[in-house]
């Protein structure tokens, strides 16, 4: 298995995605749900307030992504987070038409947030 330092050695990046390891190695599926949620939140309100680009947005999700199919191949989130994941990678559009709607982000988030707790098979 690789660690997240495999996909980059930015201790920003590595401390915004850093939570969500344990959560996998425990195979606590919503709880990292949830955090997949809440960085998609925190990156929509960097994104508004000017504090992150959207270069860099999309490429957290992306590194996420691409640790996750790695890691945990056959992991099965929900459709929700799946989505999550896949529209927070197009987040480098941000500013222009081809962006994710902000709104259908926090929608897919409260569906997440408000989901009832899923027990893996």
């Amino acid at each position: 298995m690789k660690s997240l330092t495999d996909y980059s050695n930015d201790s920003n990046v590595l401390s915004a995605l850093g939570p969500i390891v344990p959560m996998l190695e425990s195979e606590a599926l919503h709880e990292a749900e949830g955090f997949i949620a809440g960085l998609t939140a925190w990156v929509l309100r960097q994104l508004e307030e000017h504090r992150m680009g959207a270069g860099r947005a999309g490429w957290l999700f992306t590194l996420l992504d691409v640790y996750l199919t790695d890691n945990y191949p056959h992991l099965e989130l929900s459709p929700e987070a799946q989505e999550l994941l896949f529209e927070g990678a197009q987040l480098h559009h941000y500013g222009d038409e081809l962006a994710p709607d902000p709104a259908y982000l926090r929608e897919l988030i409260e569906e997440i947030f408000h989901h009832p707790l899923r027990i893996p098979a």
